[in-house]
């Protein structure tokens, strides 16, 4: 439920940061600190949803703000906000690792599970639980063993199938039958009896292209790189303008979604969440439309 629920959400996430422009830097740092709450206890089961709304605020925020590395001047401030900024991310992996079953508590809420985050950092296997909470190591593994796949023989060529899935998503499996998602391939294959029980391994994009078009890959996803690259600034531009198109707001939803393809869940599965969350952004857009600003507030 949560696959379908949270396209919705992100969407409507985004409508609310157009509009929150207009206010000075405090009064949306409230709104984002409740945003965060908001999905920390709602969608503690999935840390990367969590991820994703906090890292659509902080590049969001960075966007109108003018924020550039080359302008940057190291002082408390911003040493006391990238203290903080991590505080908060550690703060919500560690409560969503509590909330499940990390550690085996007792646990029946967001607020209870408060509780429970020193006795969780002080248990011998913390540093191990957050390493697998942060997926460092399953990102690794899940890239490298379908390239090896392909490069020893083990498996053929996909040919662009599991790319071709997405175009799919409207077309009922009774008419056609549909490619399978790299997710499902590489998982079925990895751990067979983790995919029958409803598991799925992501596989990152470097990995997904090699599995099916072997060198040819490298071009592919120079490419691919050069596109995201170009409208990244389109996106840039359009932020501190406060564009309010369908079009550049699906852009905005497909870049503060990049992180899905980046983690591995498919290139089939990112444009199906896109695909998802249109209509709702067409209706929340008429809703709650946002202003045309074209001078930069102050904060």
């Amino acid at each position: 439920m949560a696959a379908y629920i949270f396209p919705i959400q992100l969407g409507f996430t985004m409508l609310l940061l157009l509009n929150l422009k207009y206010l000075t830097l405090k009064p949306r740092f409230v709104v984002y600190g409740f945003l965060l709450l908001l999905f920390a206890i709602g969608s503690y089961d999935s840390k990367r949803q969590i991820f994703f709304i906090l890292i659509t605020l902080i590049f969001y925020e960075a966007c109108i703000n003018g924020f550039s590395f080359k302008h940057i001047k190291i002082n408390f401030k911003i040493v006391f906000l990238t203290v903080l900024l991590g505080v908060v991310f550690l703060y919500i992996i560690l409560i969503s690792s509590i909330l499940r079953g990390y550690g085996d508590y007792q646990v029946h809420g967001f607020w209870q599970a408060n509780g429970f985050i020193f006795k969780y950092i002080g248990e011998d296997y913390f540093t191990s639980a957050l390493v697998s909470n942060l997926e460092l190591n399953s990102s690794y593994v899940n890239t490298i063993n379908p390239i090896n796949y392909v490069i020893s023989g083990q498996q053929p060529l996909l040919y662009g199938s599991t790319l071709a899935k997405g175009l799919f998503v409207f077309i009922p499996s009774s008419i056609v039958q549909k490619p399978r998602s790299i997710v499902d391939i590489y998982t079925s294959i990895y751990s067979p009896n983790f995919r029958m029980h409803g598991g799925s391994l992501p596989v990152t994009i470097p990995a997904e292209l090699f599995w099916n078009f072997h060198v040819f890959s490298f071009p592919i996803l120079a490419f691919m790189y050069l596109i995201f690259n170009k409208y990244y600034l389109v996106l840039v531009n359009g932020l501190i303008k406060n564009r309010t198109t369908i079009g550049f707001i699906m852009m905005f939803y497909l870049y503060a979604s990049l992180m899905q393809i980046a983690r591995g869940s498919g290139l089939d599965l990112w444009f199906v969440y896109c695909l998802r969350a249109l209509p709702f952004i067409v209706m929340f857009r008429r809703v709650f439309k946002p202003k045309f600003y074209r001078q930069r507030m102050p904060v």
